[in-house]
This record gives C-alpha cells, structure tokens and sequence, in this order.
C-alpha cells in the first residue's frame, strides 16, 4: 500500500470511531470485513457473469449448428430441386 492509501484507511478508521463510539482496532475490523464482503460479492458476480457467457456461448454454438444443418438440408432440396428429383407437380398441391 502507498502512504496515501494508508492515511485514507486510517481516516476512514477514524470516522467509524468517531460514528459509532468504537475502539481503533474494533472500526479497523469493521472496515476490514467491509472491504471483504466487497470483494466476495465481486468474485460471486465475476463467476455468475462467467456461467452466463459459457451457456451463452454455449446456445449460439447449438444455434450455428442447427442453422447449418437446415442450411445443408436446403442446400440439398434445390440440388434436387435442379436436377428434377423428388419435384412435385405445380397441378398436385
């Protein structure tokens, strides 16, 4: 830690001792379990975001594979289409 983050530690320190009536080491502790639940609920979002953009990529995958199997059965209808195969009569609908 710099000096500067140091003297705003213990300025924040001093506030809560001062608010809540507590001893130095209590606000120190206060402000310290603060701090971590910060950064566990950080970690939490950090790996909820992850989860949401492996499913995401994910669907789009599963969607890019169903979008080239259609596109490979069309693409094998206007061969046939082409060649006069399997076409029915324009009169037989």
């Amino acid at each position: 830690m710099t000096e500067r983050e140091t003297i705003g530690l213990h300025h924040e320190i001093n506030v809560l001792m001062e608010r809540y009536g507590i001893s130095y080491k209590d606000a120190a502790h206060r402000l310290y379990m603060t701090e971590t639940e910060k950064i566990r609920t950080d970690n939490r979002a950090k790996k909820a975001f992850g989860i949401l953009a492996d499913r995401t990529r994910s669907s789009l995958l599963n969607i890019r594979e169903k979008f080239n199997e259609v596109s490979q059965t069309l693409g094998q209808d206007s061969e046939a289409d082409e060649s006069g195969e399997d076409v029915p009569e324009a009169g037989g609908l």
